[in-house]
C-alpha cells in the first residue's frame, strides 16, 4: 500500500503537466487519454516494483529449488515464507496487467466515439487531416507515439533489466513496435488519445523512477 500511495503522489505531480498538455488536444478526446494514464500509473509502478523485488530474490529462490528438488509442497511453503520475510505479496506483479487493460479499453472507447466519418473536425493546429475519424496520412502521430514508447521501453529495461532473458528483451522491443503498427492504421482521434495516454504514463514512470527506485 505504501508503494501504491507513492505512485498516486507521482500522478498528482503529473496532473499539472497534463493540464498543459490538453491545451493542444481536440476537446473531444482530451479527457480520456491523460485521465487513463493517471489512473494506470499507480498500478504500473506497483506491479513493476513487486516484479523487480522478486527478481532480486532469484539467488535465494534458486537455492530453495535446489534444496527441495521435486518436493513442490515444501518449495511453495518456503517461497511464501521468503516473500513474507521480505514483505512481498506474490500476487502484486499482476497489478502490472491492469494498465494494459485500461489502455485497450481507452482505444476501444475512443475508436467507437470517433467512428462516425466527418463527425469530429480536426482542430486548426492538426490540419493535415480533415477529421478525427480519418487516418493520419503522414504518420506524424504514429511517429510521436513511437518516440514515447521507445522512452518507456528504455526506462523499463533500465529499471528492470532482462538479465540474459532474451524473450523478455524481445518483448520489451516487440510490443512497442506492434503498437506503432496498429497506431498507423487507426483513426487519428484514437491515436491522439493514445498519444496523450502514453505521454502521461511515461512521465509518471520517469518521475517514479527518479524519486523512488524500484528496488
Amino acid at each position: 500500500m505504501k508503494n501504491v500511495r507513492f505512485a498516486f503522489s507521482i500522478c498528482a505531480l503529473t496532473w499539472r503537466w497534463k493540464r498543459s498538455l490538453v491545451i493542444f488536444m481536440p476537446q473531444s478526446v482530451q479527457s480520456p487519454g491523460p485521465s487513463a494514464g493517471l489512473l494506470s500509473g499507480p498500478f504500473s509502478y506497483a506491479g513493476r516494483r513487486a516484479l523487480a523485488r522478486i527478481q532480486a530474490l532469484q539467488p535465494e529462490i534458486r537455492e530453495l529449488k535446489a534444496k527441495h528438488g521435486d518436493d513442490s509442497h515444501a518449495l511453495q511453503r518456503d517461497l511464501l515464507e521468503l516473500y513474507r520475510q521480505q514483505s512481498i505479496n506474490p500476487w502484486s506483479p499482476l497489478l502490472g496487467f491492469i494498465p494494459a487493460v485500461i489502455e485497450i479499453g481507452l482505444i476501444v472507447l475512443v475508436y467507437v466515439a470517433v467512428g462516425i466519418p466527418s463527425a469530429l473536425l480536426a482542430p486548426a493546429h492538426l490540419g493535415w487531416f480533415s477529421d478525427l475519424s480519418s487516418r493520419d496520412p503522414y504518420f506524424v502521430l504514429a511517429g510521436l507515439l513511437c518516440l514515447l514508447l521507445v522512452v518507456q521501453a528504455r526506462a523499463n529495461i533500465l529499471s528492470n533489466p532482462p538479465r540474459q532473458n532474451r524473450l523478455k528483451l524481445l518483448l520489451h522491443l516487440a510490443v512497442p513496435a506492434a503498437k506503432v503498427v496498429v497506431a498507423a492504421v487507426l483513426p487519428s482521434g484514437v491515436v491522439i488519445a493514445w498519444l496523450a495516454y502514453a505521454a502521461v504514463t511515461a512521465t509518471s514512470q520517469l518521475l517514479a523512477a527518479a524519486f523512488n527506485p524500484l528496488v
